[in-house]
């Protein structure tokens, strides 16, 4: 290409906004000043630097969505076209494109190529690359031997990272990093030992630990390293089943018996305690019990009274008093109450506890 001289060095970048505009309008703004180029010019040479381009040649307008697409990072170069029919818009921010323009040589043709960028913070995506070189030594990493040297892959403490290489002659390994290596039936995966034990913080992520002798260390959360063994616990244990319950009765109606019914299904033990809180009629406290299990109500089923039996005593007539019983074999415990005096005023608390 014969390259023209533009107006000044500015008039080499311009910028690609959102309105579709002429290459020749373009490159005047750039420079501040009309380029007074003429209309024979058919090649260009265009370095997309930091945005995707739309472009067209045949007088239509651009858009954001339409047209022919210029990559950011690639340099391409037309020749032959008609540089005054060429309209450029951005695909989405303003972008940068380096611009020489001039007239085609025989037997030139239109190409493109990528080149060389430094990307800026940010989210950016690439397409799929070959890595040729690292710090100056050629690598072939997709497939094949690499070539000589050494190759070191170094990331920061708590970063995973998935590499894949052919043959592997030297690697690396930053401190609590885990890296696994495949293709060429090479493998290996890292691990860290630290003699004090390492801790992560919550949401990080670390290599697994393992033994001075690169064994793997498989501890769960119950480990006690000072009995060097697994804790025991028992969920839930027996010695903790229990159940209390409370009832309160005013004004019991003398000569009438109330009742308070213990389900001592899984249970073995209980304890009452009697605690009269007023009036002036006497009471007589007696316990029952059934081992009817066939689904009847409590208040239902046939009861004999155990008192005798169980605590040596016919009845009690007290008014505060608390008795316990263990080892019992029991569907329902019924605790009977007859007040006497005709008053209906006793009150009354009973206090129970069940142990399995």
């Amino acid at each position: 290409m014969y390259i023209y001289k533009l107006a000044n060095a500015a008039a080499s970048k311009i910028t690609v906004t959102a309105t579709a505009t002429t290459l020749f309008d373009l490159l005047d703004t750039a420079a501040g000043t009309a380029n007074g180029l003429p209309g024979y010019l058919n090649a260009v040479d265009l370095v997309v630097e930091d945005g995707d381009v739309r472009m067209l040649l045949d007088g239509n307008t651009p858009t954001g969505t339409n047209g022919i697409l210029l990559s950011s990072g690639v340099m391409y170069s037309f020749r032959g076209i008609p540089l005054t029919q060429m309209r450029l818009v951005r695909v989405t921010g303003d972008v940068s494109v380096s611009v020489q323009v001039g007239k085609s040589e025989a037997g030139e043709g239109s190409s493109a190529a990528a080149f060389d960028v430094t990307l800026e913070a940010g989210t950016v995506t690439i397409g799929g690359v070959d890595i040729t070189e690292i710090a100056g030594t050629a690598v072939n990493v997709n497939g094949g031997n690499r070539d000589a040297g050494t190759m070191t892959v170094t990331l920061a403490d708590d970063d995973p990272a998935t590499v894949s290489l052919g043959l592997l002659d030297n690697v690396v390994f930053a401190d609590e990093d885990a890296y696994t290596f495949g293709t060429s039936g090479v493998g290996a995966f890292g691990g860290v030992y630290s003699a004090a034990g390492d801790n992560v913080a919550d949401g990080q992520i670390g290599a697994l630990a393992m033994s001075i002798a690169r064994h793997l260390l498989v501890q769960s959360d119950s480990y006690d390293s000072g009995t060097t063994a697994d804790k025991g616990y028992e969920v839930s244990p027996i010695s903790t089943h229990h159940v209390e319950e409370k009832t309160t009765i005013t004004n019991a109606t003398s000569a009438v018996a109330q009742y308070v019914y213990l389900d001592m299904d899984g249970y073995r033990d209980f304890g009452i305690q009697f605690i009269k809180t007023g009036g002036v009629d006497t009471v007589t406290f007696t316990v029952e019990a059934t081992l009817q299990d066939d689904g009847t109500a409590a208040a239902s089923c046939f009861y004999e009274d155990v008192t005798s039996d169980w605590f040596g005593v016919a009845n009690w007539t007290t008014g505060d008093y608390i008795m316990s019983q263990g080892g019992v074999v029991a569907k329902y415990v019924r605790l009977k109450v007859l007040t006497a005096g005709g008053n209906n005023d006793a009150d009354f608390t009973i206090l129970t506890k069940k142990l399995y």
